[in-house]
Parts: C-alpha cells; structure tokens; sequence
C-alpha cells in the first residue's frame, strides 16, 4: 500500500519530478518507487486586483517663482506613484488664485516670491481653505521662520534644497502630520 503522496515528500529524497500536465512523480523509498499522477497546473488568475478601484493622484499645487525650481520639484515629486502637479504659481496671488481654481490635496510653497510672500499667501489660503496642507519650503529656513510659518498654520517647512526633505514632508503632511525637521 503506497504512502500518500504529500507525506514523502519532504522526509525522503526526490528522484524525478516534472511540473508539467499530467506527469507524474517519482520517489525513491527505499526499495520501492511510488507514482502518483500530478493533477493539470491551472494558471492562477489576480483579476480580484485588477477589479479594485483605481486611486486617484495625489494633487499638488506647486508656488515658486523660479521657472527652474519649479521644474526641478515637479521632476522630482511626480516621480514619487500616484503623485501629480495639478497647477503652479509664480507668485503668492497666483498661488491664492490657483488653490481656489484647482483644489489641490496640498500646497508645496516657496517663502521668498516677489509681490506677496509665502507667509502672506498662507495665510490668505488657510483662511479661504483651511484643510489644505501646506509644505513651506524655502533655502532661506531658519528657527524664526519656522515658528512664523507655524504661527500662520503651515504644518511644515524644510529646505528646498534637500531633495529627500521635499519628498518627506509632503508625505508627512499628506498622512495628516506636521513636518519641522530642524
């Protein structure tokens, strides 16, 4: 009478296997040898995740008035998945203007932009849409401009230059924290 099957596989060693329809396996048992019929290999389908709703991007609305900046953020932030530059301002009016128009999940804004700063904008963009997050990000941080931004209701700021900081933050904030690195 043969051993059943899945038993003997791992106490004795394997002389033939073939993983191919309708094969069968071998096993030397010490004098005996016992085949068995390997069921058909049915190809395994995941179409359950191909079902699930597809997320949609992360919206962000990116404020810096230097055109190269600008472009160096959006490189790097929408190669981070499901994350997108929905709109950009040169400037804290366009800023207040564009969050209006687009509703972003986030707002990444530079502090120093000619006509009106990144505080000011802030702060008019809290006020008009106090949900949105926004990351401040600057090469001019320091502790008081932190304590201003923090002040006006910005829940993060970090140094523009350091490219996983950007990154960080906007995570951090979009997980609903607060991100003052120094």
């Amino acid at each position: 009478m043969p051993i059943p099957f899945p038993a003997v596989l791992p106490d004795y060693p394997e002389t033939v296997r073939k993983m191919d329809e309708g094969a069968t396996i071998g096993i030397s048992l010490r004098d005996a040898v016992y085949r068995r019929r390997l069921f058909p290999i049915v190809p395994f389908s995941m179409s359950f995740l191909d079902a699930r709703p597809e997320t949609s991007p992360v919206r962000i609305l990116l404020v810096d008035d230097s055109r190269l900046m600008r472009r160096c953020l959006r490189t790097l932030l929408e190669q981070q998945g499901s994350w997108r530059v929905c709109s950009e301002a040169t400037n804290g009016r366009e800023a207040i203007e564009r969050a209006q128009q687009t509703a972003p999940d986030i707002i990444v804004l530079d502090f120093q932009m000619p006509g009106m700063n990144g505080l000011d904008a802030a702060k008019e963009i809290r006020r008009l849409s106090p949900d949105i997050p926004i990351l401040m990000v600057t090469l001019h941080m320091s502790p008081q401009l932190e304590d201003q931004a923090k002040k006006v209701g910005i829940r993060g700021a970090c140094d523009k230059g350091d490219i996983n900081c950007v990154v960080e933050g906007v995570d951090t904030l979009l997980h609903q924290g607060t991100y003052y690195p120094n």
